[in-house]
């Protein structure tokens, strides 16, 4: 029982009221706790249809704000208890994307976990 509620117990933290997705690279959109499975998730929201190259460019860029971050000495500041290796980026997409943006996922995936980071995405 103390695993399942563990594992509902996810703090979210939103940062700020700043514009979210894609579109705002400088933005964290949320961070949040997963205390379960002591991982800290940085969220980047998108709402919009993937429209190709555009959209593409904008989430390389998003992702290297997110590592430029976690890779800094700011973070290691503002989240002492977690390590690299204990970061999760994850992405929330409102809509399906296409073949070729899952398989620049797939590349970013492995590049990031050269850093000790994971990424993962959701269409929901």
């Amino acid at each position: 029982m103390r695993a399942i509620i563990a594992l509902l117990r996810i703090f979210w933290n939103v940062i700020t009221l700043k514009e979210t997705g894609l579109a705002n690279p400088n933005h964290i959109d949320i961070v949040a706790e997963d205390i379960a499975a002591k991982k800290l998730v940085l969220i980047m929201t998108e709402h919009r249809k993937w429209d190709g190259d555009n959209m593409r460019r904008q989430f390389l860029e998003k992702v290297k704000a997110y590592t430029n971050y976690v890779l800094s000495n700011k973070f290691a500041d503002d989240w002492k208890k977690y390590r690299i290796s204990d970061v999760i980026f994850k992405l929330d997409s409102a809509h399906k994307p296409d073949n070729e943006t899952i398989s620049l996922f797939d590349k970013v995936n492995a590049d990031l976990s050269e850093h000790g980071i994971e990424f993962c995405y959701e269409v929901c």
